[in-house]
């Protein structure tokens, strides 16, 4: 082979290396036509400042025309789309971000810009979204199967059906509008933070792998965490509970807050030295009226309106608040105001010596009149929560 040969062959051998290589794919017919697309559009929307999308998210660089310039993107060896990733743009970053049919997309990160509507239909391999502090107002995850974490903090948003993504680990949903949630198809939930929305139930009876549930700043008048045995950090406070079951985080043995007076009790979680999880009892006063102080039975142990919870060496703390006691109803032994199944199982536990009479309001408990308590009163309770007793 002659020199001029050699040559050849040697210009030859490296066009085949960069052929071969991965990600050395730049030219814009090589990235898939329907994900540019979808980008192209969005990209091209104009925010409040001088510069289109594109130009505020990818930098000086960008060319709408080259998806090589496109920094907030990733793409596979097939030019699909596997993630799109941009943070704190504000009024910069603005409009519909219609991502339907990306279907190689697995990890979404859009925070804290001001993307009014977001498509994800066909997504079908989405596994992360985090689009916190944006403007939505719908959401919907019927198509995304794979999801496991879903943040949609601080938007308009009030419902999201989430029957259609059984392998959620993590939700953040505080912030919102929403008014009700159901997270009973959701049973690898480990965290749950739905804080200030208006919230009046919450039902995790099917998430017992919880560990982390901020349900702050709602309208809930009842929680059950009693199987949430891995829980290390419980935020309640700013609710309606006038008795909160919390010996979960106690071991098991009995630990309970409660309101005397009018007002609230709950729960904090401040961080020691060590950034270890440390759970305060919070108390909250109804309108008019003042908190007086945390007793342990008739001894006064502070004033401060939240303490931190004193586990191993009490059964529980009580809020003093001004004003009179509301008048529990008969049949109301958990105290929350009105009268459910979950008196009936309260009382039920109670009769079976699983609980001591420091968990529940004996005096309204004989719903016979007898006086005596025993598992006929539950079922009473029950009845009467069914509507078959008068």
């Amino acid at each position: 082979m002659n020199k001029k040969h050699r040559i050849a062959a040697f210009f030859a051998a490296v066009v085949m290396l960069f052929a071969v290589l991965p990600g050395f794919a730049a030219e814009a017919a090589d990235y898939n036509a329907h994900d540019v697309e979808k980008l192209t559009a969005f990209f091209s929307i104009k925010g409040l400042s001088p510069y289109t999308n594109g130009r505020a998210i990818n930098g000086e660089n960008f060319d709408i025309n080259d998806p090589a310039t496109w920094t907030c993107c990733t793409w596979n060896a097939a030019g699909r789309l596997v993630s799109l990733e941009f943070e704190n743009l504000g009024w910069e970053v603005v409009g519909e971000l219609d991502l339907a049919g990306c279907d190689a997309l697995e990890t979404l990160f859009t925070t804290d810009c001001q993307i009014s509507e977001l498509d994800l239909a066909g997504c079908t391999a989405l596994r992360m979204v985090d689009v916190t502090g944006n403007r939505l107002t719908s959401l919907s995850t019927a198509d995304n199967h794979d999801l496991e974490l879903l943040w949609f903090k601080q938007n308009s948003v009030t419902q999201i059906d989430l029957s259609a993504n059984p392998l959620l680990y993590s939700l953040d949903c505080s912030y919102n509008g929403i008014s009700e949630i159901d997270v009973s198809v959701c049973p690898l939930l480990t965290v749950l933070r739905a804080s200030n929305n208006s919230l009046t139930q919450l039902d995790i009876s099917s998430n017992p792998l919880i560990t982390d549930l901020n349900v702050k700043t709602n309208l809930l008048e009842e929680l059950d965490v009693s199987h949430l045995t891995g829980l290390t950090r419980l935020t309640s406070f700013n609710n309606r509970f006038r008795r909160l079951d919390i010996s979960v985080l106690n071991g098991g043995e009995p630990f309970v807050l409660e309101a005397v007076g009018r007002g609230f009790v709950g729960t904090k979680v401040f961080t020691d030295s060590q950034g270890s999880p440390v759970i305060h009892a919070s108390s909250n006063a109804e309108a008019g009226e003042s908190f007086l102080g945390w007793y342990v039975g008739d001894e006064l142990i502070s004033t401060s309106e939240h303490i931190p919870c004193t586990f191993g060496v009490n059964s529980g703390l009580q809020a003093h608040f001004t004003g009179e006691e509301p008048q529990l109803q008969l049949g109301d032994v958990d105290a929350s105001g009105h009268v459910d199944s979950a008196d009936a199982l309260l009382l039920l536990r109670y009769s079976m010596h699983l609980v001591d009479e420091s968990a529940l309001h004996l005096e309204v408990a004989d719903m016979s009149g007898e006086g005596t308590i025993n598992s006929a009163d539950a079922l009473a309770i029950l009845r009467f929560a069914m509507g078959l007793l008068g």
